[in-house]
């Protein structure tokens, strides 16, 4: 696989083993000048001593899936890579498996010469971002004009299921069951305006919040989904991340709110088999969620939102650990559809069918808290001069 931000180049040459490829250490009494070389290391890292120091041709990859109690214990992952966007000088790279890397090591280490061809056509060019947006209009004179945004990203290579296929996925799904449950009627329009964004990470966020100006100004609060689909095969634990400490909103406590909520009523369906609020999948999941409620942490999209530039509170729904993030096992079939999708869905949506009516208000009851929609809670609060 070749290496993100990698440029043209074709070269038929040697491969030579560097180790880890990321200190002077590595390269004694070695000449990788215009060879490949073979390295544990990411991309970025190796470059800047093999290629900029030493004049290596490229860089062959094994780098592992990201630190964490899994690290290395899977031969078979294929990690995605990245070499620096502004590097000083250009270079290619290609991401293979620790297995991959074993045979041509045990091959090296025999004495034989490994010949390899390599032929890239690659770059960059000037462009620009196209986000998509959709919205369900508010109902209120007032507080229409007023936004709340669903957040996700969409810029990760392929398999990229639960990162971040599984937050697009499920805002989109937010999306279609707020706009059926009031098309058939079973709940009020919401007073504010609901948008939801699926941008570039970081830096479309960035660009959709500066470029406009008119729609960034509505926005009061942001729920942003990024790995949301995670479950026992990616060893992954869900968390519900306050904003920063430094920017205090009572959009945190609902958060809170909703995770203890679904936390207790799962965990007690699943040890007695009898909640008030049972939130199990139709499909199968009885699992308990078992969110995490977290202090802000750096990551994603939410925290362009948060940033004092721009200062919304932002919710952030997230798995980690992931061990198979950024990998060729970020697959489908490791997504645990029928539990954390399904249960983000219900606790944002209300949608979810077997759910009583009474869940169903209070749920809504809980949104009318944030001013998502109509307040009946503290009449004596104004949500419309809240910032």
């Amino acid at each position: 696989m070749l290496a993100q931000d990698s440029e043209s180049g074709e070269v038929t040459t040697d491969l030579i083993d560097v180790g880890n490829g990321i200190s002077d250490a590595d390269y004694a009494e070695k000449d990788v000048r215009n060879k490949l070389v073979l390295a544990a290391q990411q991309p970025e890292a190796v470059a800047r001593i093999a290629v900029e120091k030493h004049g290596a041709a490229g860089i062959i990859s094994y780098a592992q899936n990201q630190h964490q109690a899994w690290w290395g214990e899977n031969e078979n992952l294929l990690r995605w890579g990245h070499l620096g966007t502004f590097a000083a000088k250009p270079a290619f790279a290609f991401m293979i498996t620790l297995k991959q890397a074993c045979a041509f090591q045990q091959r090296l280490a025999a004495g034989e010469h490994i010949l390899l061809h390599a032929n890239i056509i690659a770059g960059k060019t000037n462009g620009a971002y196209q986000i998509v947006t959709a919205v369900i209009p508010g109902g209120d004179p007032v507080l229409k004009d007023q936004e709340i945004v669903f957040s996700c990203h969409l810029d990760h290579p392929r398999p990229g299921a639960n990162d971040n296929a599984s937050g697009c996925a499920t805002i989109l799904e937010i999306a279609r069951s707020y706009a059926k449950l009031i098309v058939e009627k079973k709940i009020e329009r919401p007073a504010r305006t609901l948008r939801f964004v699926w941008p570039p990470e970081i830096e479309g966020t960035l660009a959709f919040l500066t470029a406009r100006d008119d729609i960034r100004k509505r926005i009061k609060s942001a729920i942003h989904l990024d790995m949301v689909g995670g479950g026992p095969e990616t060893k992954s634990v869900f968390h519900i991340t306050r904003g920063p400490a430094s920017r205090p909103s009572f959009v945190y406590d609902v958060a809170d709110y909703f995770g203890k909520l679904v936390n207790r009523e799962t965990a007690l369906f699943a040890g007695t088999g009898s909640a008030a609020f049972p939130l199990n999948s139709p499909d199968g999941g009885k699992e308990p969620l078992r969110a995490e409620l977290a202090h802000f942490s750096m990551g994603s999209d939410r925290e362009i939102y948060t940033e004092s530039s721009f200062g919304i509170p932002a919710i952030y729904f997230n798995d980690r650990p992931d061990r198979y993030i950024h990998t060729n096992f970020e697959a489908l079939n490791f997504v645990d559809g029928r539990r954390t999708v399904h249960e983000i869905r219900d606790l944002l949506s209300g949608a979810y069918g077997p759910v009583p009516e009474d869940m169903i208000q209070e749920y809504f009851t809980a949104l009318e808290s944030i001013g998502v929609i109509r307040k009946r809670w503290y009449p004596t609060i104004d949500l419309a001069k809240i910032d």
